[in-house]
C-alpha cells in the first residue's frame, strides 16, 4: 500500500509521492533532524520477501555509496523501519529525460549539453568498475538548473576488483539474471533463454568464462 503524506518513517516525514517503479516507490520526504527535504526509495514489505528485488535494492546502495559524481544523484543512507527498508538520497528538482524530450526533438545544443553530462557520469561510474546496464530516458533527471543526474542502479553490475575471466562472468550472470529486461516479453522463458544462449552479443562473454 503507498504511503500517505504525513507518514514516518523514523525522523523522515512523507511529503508526496514522485513515482513507482519495478523496484518500489520513490517519495518526497523531509528529513525532520536535518530540516531537509530528500528522496526516499522504498521497499514495501512485498518486495522486501522476495530475495532477487532485495539483491537488487541493496545493489543501488552499494553502486551509489561507491560513487561521488556531479552527475550522479548522491545517496545518503540505506535504513530499515517497522519492515519497511529504503534509501534516503539526493532530492533532485526537476523531471525525467523522457518527459523533456519534445516530439519534435531538442536541439543539437541541448543534446550535446545532456550527453556530456551523462558521458562523465558514466565514465565516473566505469572508473569504480560499475556498470549501469538500465539507461534510458526515465532514470535520468535534469534538474531545474539544467543539471543532468543518473538514477536508479538497482540493475548494476559491480566488477570492481575482479579479473577478466571473473568480470565476464560477472557480466554473464547478470544478462541471464535480467533477460526479460531486454528480450521480447512475448517470447517464453525458454524461448528467451534460447535466444540469449544464440545472441553474436554474448558469443565472447562465453568463450572467455568457458561456457558452451
Amino acid at each position: 500500500m503507498p504511503l500517505i503524506p504525513g507518514t514516518r518513517l523514523g525522523s523522515y516525514e512523507i511529503v508526496a509521492p514522485l513515482g513507482v517503479g519495478g523496484m518500489g516507490e520513490v517519495y518526497r520526504a523531509t528529513d525532520t533532524k536535518l530540516g531537509r527535504d530528500v528522496a526516499l526509495k522504498v521497499l514495501p514489505a512485498e518486495m522486501a520477501g522476495d530475495p532477487e528485488r532485495l539483491t537488487r535494492f541493496r545493489r543501488e546502495a552499494k553502486s551509489l555509496a561507491q560513487l561521488d559524481h556531479p552527475n550522479i544523484v548522491t545517496i545518503y543512507a540505506v535504513e530499515e523501519f517497522d519492515g519497511l527498508q529504503f534509501l534516503i538520497m539526493q532530492l533532485v528538482e526537476g523531471q525525467p529525460l523522457d518527459r523533456l524530450i519534445p516530439a519534435n526533438g531538442m536541439q543539437i545544443e541541448r543534446i550535446v549539453d545532456i550527453a556530456t553530462g551523462l558521458s562523465d557520469a558514466l565514465a565516473a561510474a566505469h572508473d569504480k568498475g560499475i556498470v549501469h546496464r538500465d539507461l534510458k530516458p526515465a532514470n535520468v533527471m535534469v534538474s531545474n538548473e539544467g543539471r543532468v543526474k543518473v538514477l536508479d542502479f538497482g540493475l548494476a553490475v559491480i566488477y570492481a576488483g575482479l579479473g577478466e575471466k571473473e568480470q565476464a562472468f560477472a557480466l554473464l550472470e547478470r544478462a541471464y539474471e535480467d533477460r526479460s529486461y531486454y528480450l521480447p516479453s512475448f517470447l517464453t522463458v525458454d524461448e528467451r533463454l534460447d535466444s540469449l544462449r544464440t545472441d553474436p552479443r554474448f558469443a565472447d562473454l562465453k568463450k572467455r568464462v568457458g561456457l558452451p
